[in-house]
């Protein structure tokens, strides 16, 4: 994955194709290729957000929460970055009820 890559993909089809993401990292496939492609993805949202992708980066963000305290302890980097979709979704997206405290 590249911002190359995802440099030919418009706010619209990734309006469409996110909510899709998040559904597949929740049934278990949320793997450090999938964790890439949704960041990449969070990168191209507009806002103000569209009330499925919204709903969407909620249940990534929810998804984070719960995955993260299930991990183990000495995988620190999955734990960051499951730290850091939090963070994005609250302070960027505007999520605030979703911050950690």
């Amino acid at each position: 994955l590249s911002i190359s890559t995802t440099g030919f993909i418009y706010d619209v089809q990734v309006n469409a194709v996110l909510p899709y993401a998040v559904e597949w990292a929740e049934c278990g496939e949320f793997t450090r290729a999938l964790r890439e492609w949704i960041f990449a993805f969070l990168l191209i949202v507009q806002k103000p957000l569209m009330p499925d992708v919204c709903a969407a980066i909620r249940g990534l963000a929810n998804l984070c929460r719960s995955s993260r305290n299930s991990v183990d302890i000495e995988r620190k980097d999955e734990i960051r970055e499951l730290s850091w979709f939090i963070t994005i979704v609250s302070e960027y997206f505007g999520q605030t009820d979703l911050a950690d405290l």
